[in-house]
């Protein structure tokens, strides 16, 4: 199994797991407790994600239809030229 992992702050990670489920882990840091919820993300059509795939990705994702990650929105396959970040939003000078 492919277990990529997204890192969300100091205190949290997530784990996608291969098909639609998220494993969120955190590190509540003054009990040192462990908490994990799983949430399950349904497939969103092309070029949507989050929430009910509410959220659209960014029209500066490289690729056909600008393709994102269902859960985070971060772009598939990069950026387009003259722009950066995980989510394609910042212009390069």
């Amino acid at each position: 199994m492919h277990v990529p992992f997204l890192y969300h702050g100091s205190d949290c990670v997530t784990i996608r797991l291969d098909g639609p489920y998220q494993a969120i882990m955190t590190n509540q840091l003054c009990s040192r407790d462990y908490h994990f919820i799983c949430e399950h993300f349904p497939a969103c059509a092309e070029n949507t994600f989050g929430a009910n795939c509410l959220e659209k990705c960014s029209e500066t994702c490289h690729g056909t239809n600008n393709t994102c990650d269902n859960f985070t929105g971060f772009c598939n396959f990069g950026c387009v030229d003259g722009y950066g970040g995980e989510r394609c939003e910042h212009r390069i000078r």
